[in-house]
This record gives C-alpha cells, sequence and structure tokens, in this order.
C-alpha cells in the first residue's frame, strides 16, 4: 500500500460536507426563489399600478380588465409618460396618445394594487401563507437531511467496511484463530490501520506456528533423549544384577571390565541429562548487547582457542569495527561448535569471522565425515539430536542455534568437504 498522508481521511469528509452544502444550498434558493414567486403572484408590489383599458364609454374595473391589462411601476414615469392625463379624479383617466395607437378614444384606468393578503380568496390565503411557512422550514428541514444524509454516506462508504472487518478480526484473534484474512485497499487512515491489523496477524500466524513448531520439536527431543537414556540405564542395570549374581566368580579384569562399562553408561547419561538442563537454561538467558572493539576481541579468542589445538585456524576479516554484541553468547557459539569440530576434525578447523550490514557471521568448517543425513534432513527445526557417535551431535547445534536467534540470528549448516557451519549475528 502506498504511504498515506495523515489527512487523507479528514480531505475525504471535507469533500462530502462541501458536496452535501453545496447540494443542500441550491435546494433552499430554489425553495426561497419559488416560493417568493408564488407570494408576489399572489399579492403583487403595492408600489405598481394596473393599467387596464377599454373602448370609449366602456365601464372600466378595477378588479378585471376589459381588454387586457399592464403593470406599471410609477418609479419608472416614462412607462406612463406615453399617457396623457385628461382628469385628476381619484380615479385616474388617461387617453393614449395617437401616436403610439391609431385607434383614438380609448380610455385608460390606472389603479394602485396594495399589498395585503386579507382581499385574496381562502385557497390563495392557504397558499400564500404556507409559502411563506416553507421558505421557512424547508431550508431548516434540508440542512438537517443534508447532515444526516452526510454523516451516513460517509460512514456506509468509508467506515462501515474497515469497522466491521477490524471488529471481526478482533473477536477471531481473541478466540485464538488466526485462519483469515483482513483485506482493506483504500489509500487513507483506516486502510493503513487495517494493514498494520493484518500484519499483526500474520506475525502472531507466524509466531504460534514457531511456538507449535519448538513444542514439536521439544516433545520429539525429550523423546528422543528418553529414548537415548533407556540404554545407559539398562547397561548400568544389566551389568549391576551381573556383578550381583556372579561376585564371587568373577575374575579382577572382569570386574574392571564391568565397572568401566557401567562408569562409561553413567557418563553418557550425564552428558544427556546435563544437555537438557542447559537448553532448558538458554532459553531463558537474556542477551546483553554492548559496544565491542571486535580487534580486541579477536585476540582474546585467537589466545583462548590456539592453545586448545594446533589444528585450530582464525581468520579476522572483521578489522577493527566497534560492533554491539554479547561477548558471553559468541563465546559460547565458538565453544560449542569448535568442540563439535574437534571430536571429528581429522587434520584441520577453520574459524573466519566477517561483518557486513550490522551482521557478524561466523563460519566454522572441518575436514570431518560431515553431518549425518538425519541432521541435514532437520535444517529448519529448532532442536537437533542425532544419537549416533560416528557423526557430529545435534545437541550442541542445538544449543548454538538458540544463542543466534536470541541474538537476532540464524544458523545453517551443509557438509563441504567436512562440516560447515554458519552463524549469524545481529549486531
Amino acid at each position: 500500500m502506498e504511504k498515506v498522508k495523515k489527512s487523507a481521511l479528514r480531505s475525504e469528509f471535507i469533500g462530502y460536507v462541501l458536496t452535501t452544502f453545496l447540494i443542500v444550498a441550491v435546494l433552499c434558493v430554489s425553495v426561497i426563489l419559488g416560493c417568493t414567486a408564488i407570494r408576489e403572484r399572489l399579492v403583487p408590489n403595492s408600489n405598481k399600478m394596473r393599467l387596464n383599458w377599454a373602448d370609449e364609454g366602456a365601464a372600466l374595473s378595477d378588479n378585471l380588465p376589459n381588454m387586457g391589462y399592464v403593470t406599471l411601476d410609477p418609479a419608472e414615469p416614462n412607462e406612463i409618460n406615453p399617457f396623457q392625463a385628461e382628469n385628476a379624479d381619484e380615479t385616474r383617466v388617461f387617453t393614449l396618445g395617437a401616436e403610439r395607437y391609431a385607434k383614438n378614444g380609448v380610455d385608460f384606468c390606472v389603479t394602485r394594487v396594495y399589498n395585503s393578503p386579507k382581499s385574496l380568496t381562502p385557497t390563495n390565503k392557504f397558499v400564500y401563507y404556507g409559502s411563506g411557512i416553507l421558505m421557512i422550514a424547508l431550508p431548516i428541514l434540508l440542512s438537517l437531511s443534508g447532515i444526516l444524509l452526510c454523516g451516513f454516506m460517509f460512514y456506509d462508504d468509508k467506515l462501515k467496511k474497515p469497522i466491521s472487518l477490524l471488529n471481526n478480526a478482533t473477536e477471531r484473534i481473541s478466540e485464538q484463530d488466526l485462519d483469515f484474512e483482513i483485506s482493506y485497499d483504500e489509500n487513507n487512515e483506516l486502510g493503513e490501520l487495517c494493514g498494520s491489523f493484518e500484519k499483526m496477524r500474520l506475525a502472531l500466524a507466524e509466531n504460534n506456528e514457531q511456538m507449535w513448531q519448538m513444542l514439536e520439536e521439544r516433545r520429539q527431543l525429550q523423546a528422543s533423549v528418553a529414548h537415548d537414556l533407556r540404554n545407559p540405564i539398562a547397561i548400568i542395570k544389566g551389568h549391576a544384577e551381573y556383578l550381583r549374581m556372579n561376585y564371587a566368580r568373577l575374575s579382577e579384569e572382569k570386574a574392571m571390565s564391568l565397572t568401566d562399562n557401567i562408569g562409561d553408561a553413567a557418563e553418557r547419561l550425564s552428558h544427556y541429562t546435563e544437555s537438557i538442563r542447559e537448553i532448558n537454561r538458554l532459553e531463558d538467558l537474556k542477551i546483553r548487547r554492548e559496544s565491542v572493539d571486535f580487534a580486541e576481541l579477536f585476540e582474546e579468542i585467537y589466545e583462548d582457542f590456539r592453545t586448545v589445538s594446533d589444528k585450530i585456524t582464525l581468520k579476522n576479516n572483521v578489522g577493527e569495527h566497534l560492533i554491539n554484541l554479547d561477548k558471553q553468547a559468541l563465546y559460547r557459539i565458538i565453544e560449542n561448535l569448535v568442540g563439535n569440530a574437534l571430536r571429528f576434525a581429522k587434520s584441520k578447523i577453520n574459524v573466519d569471522f566477517s561483518f557486513n550490514e550490522k551482521r557478524l557471521t561466523v563460519l566454522v568448517s572441518d575436514d570431518g565425515e560431515g553431518f549425518s543425513e538425519k541432521i541435514l534432513r532437520a535444517k529448519n527445526k529448532t532442536f537437533l539430536t542425532d544419537k549416533s557417535d560416528s557423526t557430529h551431535s545435534g545437541l550442541g547445534l542445538t544449543i548454538c542455534r538458540i544463542l543466534a536467534q536470541k541474538h537476532g540470528g540464524e544458523l545453517s549448516y551443509e557438509n563441504k568437504n567436512g562440516a560447515v557451519v554458519k552463524i549469524i549475528l545481529l549486531c
């Protein structure tokens, strides 16, 4: 979705309000002009005069024209100048000049029309007063209707769908149902909010999936370790039973062999239980980053591990960068990887450090037999186990992976002329 302007929804609302205002204004003006026209037709302006005319000698009427009438405005004397007054009675009579009308002897009567609705018929009075009320009531009614209509239209067009989507999403998330999608493509604040909700849903779904995967992997790990524990326990029980039953007849050499087997089984048992405790402790570990001069840190690592074995070669491709990392976590990762490599390497172990875009990469490789097929098939799992002693153990990789993930990074591995493990830490 494109970046949304902060005032997008407000601008749309202003557009709805202005459109409604213009429509209501046009309707109100039309109503006022229409009602005014009706009222003036029923009761003309009192400043105007009505001109009646008839043939000479015919009776003139003030109410109805004899042959016709026209309304004159005395404020415009030019309109009546063509008429020449013949007397000055209350009812003024004019004779049209011969030069205007070819017919002579036509009498004209000009009467004042008074603006009073009292003389109107009941029907016309109802229309007159009704139009006056409508001039006031209809604009008010139209304004209120316009406000309500604007609000309903804006809600129905811009608010109803996203609010419904978000409400439904909240209910489903509260029921731990994340198998849905929030789709609302409007380029405004609500569209952005729905997009954020969708990102949150995806993140929750991904976290849930990872959590269930980790629980399943932990279950498999526990089942695998429990299965592996049976062997040393069975060996210890069997040898102890054999010693109890044949103690008097055993030679010293046979007795020493049995006790050595019991000791080896107990050692394996201790190793398994200690690995499980270590994994449990690591899951509660908190990463504490600090600014570290990597050149100095590398010198410490180099001095520590060069004394362990002459098979180990360390290389610093980072230089003298200041890096934010947890030194203890890095040490534990290197110790586990190098410890595993020492068990299986033939002649060399390479540890290379590099840094790019706030990512520290540690590459540990050896020239041993490489990882077993079981470990290679479990690349995407957090917990890795392999009870075969002829290949790399998966518990050390599990510890390194947990530490890398807690440091915002990842672990990957492959076989390439031996075992190759790649650790990336976000710094």
